[in-house]
């Protein structure tokens, strides 16, 4: 008699089996979606392991069982198989080097247009790199104009190793992610930067030049959907959005020349505007302070001008005109003020300014050390002892009773800060081009006075007050303007009259460039402290080996498409060879058709560059692709590569300031 009771036996252990191994893939499942991987990923490893475990289930019980089982086991693999052929997720099987051996009907109707894929490589009907696949690792592809995120699943048999991809696609929502990245709002403020000095040139009604000013930036406002209101006199707000700011970036703010087109007076100067935007900021606001923030950056830069905050660094646009003097005696007074009052507060102030010091760096440093004298604080000025330039400098002021232990070096000065310590930087803005960035990052409360247009230095920290002014044209104008307002008369000495003097006299080269009235002004009040103009341009003559070095530059001369000239010494100099260099760039602009002229030599073996113009080229926004600065016609850069790249390299970013300004293009 036959023993009915074993096929229902094995039916129920089945049955049991099957239960177990489903509760145990829902728990997989769950599992896996708490560590926050996608629910597709999540179903297909619990699919995967649920069919391999039914599989082995299924074959150690059919050796143990009858007919029934085998029949049950055979349902139970044809459900999930349907499952499989039947989900709208493409599904295939390929091998290792990507040859397709299976795909469910998803696959079939996402590839219609192709044919039949069986047998086919992956990799040559989408862009799936099947050695770039990784277990677990989702990947992103193509496959006939769809975009798929794809989960990879290893698994093996017969001894040999396949893939179980599973797509997913995400072309829609890709598309609406990029649509929403595009719609980010993006905040810009918009200053109109020189109206009130131009005015003073003799046009006092400008109101047809303001409706032009606006009326072309309301249609660049609509040119890019975006919103632009007047919140005070002749400053404006701009809402946009990312899709703006690729065409504004694209165009390279062409906006820029428009407002310049517009002339005011007789003399037809033009009409300047700086703007500050960003798209970088979590919130409204966010974006709203870092428009503000890249505003003043546009400004302390001279103006003219565009600041753009990314996520990386500051982007700047335009800036390829002199900025108008726009400064006061008001303005003159209270920064006096408000410099006396912090210096007043410090128990010693440490002055400092650039590597390789030059008369407008030593000049600016003794004026503000006669400042603190005044206030009864302690200066130190921080010098490179070692820089014969410094050591000739320094001689001039070893009989004065009052510099006797003033100067001091950078280990010197790091023992002499304390926590009411007052830095004060002059002739140099960015820390990456200080005499110490040590220094100036140890001293809590720091002060910056300077002429050069601002940079966006890879060394941040946060200064109580910034005294930048790009229309000045020197640091020593600046201080002269500051003891003008401070000090009693008489107590300028004759020797820090004249290193002021000779500052501005180097910086103008003897009141040919970059001068306005306030520069005249500075200059008066120094010749009535006692300063000479013969004393003063004494010290900005060359000294035979100066002379030599000059001439070793000029040189090896060539002339880079017509209108740049370039020259170079290779040999190892010393550090006082950058004024050579300097002297050379300066003398290379009497060769007609040259608009602007580089020096490169080599320094502690590093290669420097100092660069001069004619104001038609900006140096400055050249040296600055190579990580210099300085101004329109007068800046420098240094690099650690060999002389030979940094040619190179000077070349491109020359070809990239007139791909960028094609109105400067002869």
């Amino acid at each position: 008699m036959k023993n009915t009771n074993k096929p229902k036996e094995g039916a129920k252990r089945t049955t049991i089996w099957s239960v177990l191994i489903g509760v145990v893939s829902l728990i997989l499942f769950l599992l896996l979606l708490r560590e926050q991987i996608s629910p597709l990923a999540c179903f297909g490893a619990s699919l995967v392991f649920m069919l391999a475990a039914n599989g082995i289930c299924s074959l150690i019980l059919r050796r143990k069982s009858g007919s029934a089982e085998e029949k049950f086991g055979r349902s139970l693999g044809q459900i999930m198989l349907e499952i499989v052929v039947k989900i709208q997720h493409p599904m295939v099987i390929c091998d290792m080097s990507g040859k397709i051996i299976w795909r469910n009907r998803a696959f079939g109707s996402a590839t219609e247009t192709i044919g039949s894929v069986m047998g086919v490589g992956i990799d040559t009907i989408s862009t799936v790199d099947p050695e770039a696949l990784a277990e677990g690792k989702e990947t992103s592809a193509e496959l006939c104009e769809r975009r798929y995120k794809i989960h990879p699943f290893a698994f093996k048999t017969d001894e040999k190793s396949y893939w179980f991809l599973v797509f997913d696609d995400c072309t829609e929502l890709d598309a609406l992610a990029a649509r929403v990245e595009n719609e980010r709002s993006v905040v810009g403020y918009i200053l109109v930067d020189n109206l009130d000095e131009l005015s003073q040139h003799g046009q006092d009604n400008y109101r047809s030049e303001v409706n032009d000013v606006t009326g072309i930036l309301r249609e660049f406002a609509a040119s890019l959907h975006a919103i632009l209101r007047e919140y005070d006199r002749n400053k404006y707000i701009l809402l946009t959005n990312r899709e703006g700011l690729r065409k504004c970036r694209k165009s390279n703010f062409d906006i820029l020349d428009k407002i310049r087109d517009i002339r005011v007076g007789d003399l037809g100067l033009p009409i300047t505007i700086s703007i500050g935007i960003t798209d970088v900021g979590e919130t409204l606001s966010d974006r709203e302070a870092g428009a503000r923030e890249a505003l003043t950056m546009a400004l302390a830069r001279g103006g003219d001008q565009v600041a753009y905050k990314s996520e990386g660094a500051m982007e700047f646009f335009g800036g390829n005109t002199r900025p108008v003097q726009k400064r006061s005696s008001v303005a003159a007074k209270v920064r006096s003020v408000e410099l006396v009052t912090r210096i007043s507060r410090a128990s010693n102030v440490i002055i400092m300014g650039h590597r390789g010091a030059d008369q407008d760096c030593f000049g600016a440093s003794v004026g503000i050390a006669r400042l603190a004298m005044y206030c009864y604080v302690k200066p130190y000025i921080v010098v490179d002892k070692n820089d014969r330039n410094t050591q000739n400098f320094m001689k001039k002021f070893a009989k004065l009773p009052d510099y006797t232990d003033i100067f001091v070096d950078e280990s010197e000065a790091q023992d002499l800060i304390q926590s009411d310590t007052l830095l004060t930087v002059v002739d140099v803005n960015n820390i990456d081009h200080m005499l110490s960035g040590g220094i100036a990052l140890a001293v809590d409360d720091a002060v910056i006075i300077d002429h050069h247009r601002k940079t966006d230095s890879r060394t941040k920290r946060d200064w109580i007050a910034e005294y930048i002014e790009p229309s000045a044209s020197s640091a020593s104008e600046l201080v002269a303007e500051i003891l003008e307002q401070s000090i009693g008369e008489g107590q300028l000495l004759k020797e820090e009259a004249d290193a002021l003097l000779g500052g501005i006299l180097l910086d103008t080269k003897q009141f040919t460039k970059s001068t306005g009235t306030r520069t005249f002004n500075a200059a008066i009040y120094l010749r009535s402290a006692g300063a000479s103009i013969y004393e003063s341009a004494k010290e900005l003559k060359s000294d035979f080996g100066e002379f030599k070095k000059q001439s070793k530059i000029l040189s090896d001369l060539v002339i880079y498409k017509g209108r740049f000239a370039i020259a170079k010494d290779e040999a190892e100099g010393e550090s006082i060879d950058r004024i050579a260099a300097a002297k050379a760039a300066e003398s290379l602009l009497g060769i007609k058709g040259v608009d602007a002229a580089f020096a490169l030599i080599r320094v502690g073996g590093e290669t420097h560059i100092s660069a001069r113009s004619n104001a038609s080229v900006s140096v400055q926004l050249i040296l600055e692709k190579m990580g210099g600065g300085g101004h329109l016609d007068s800046a420098g850069a240094k690099s650690a590569d060999p002389m030979l790249n940094v040619l190179e390299q000077l070349k491109g970013a020359i070809d990239a300031y007139l791909a960028e300004n094609d109105h400067t293009k002869k």
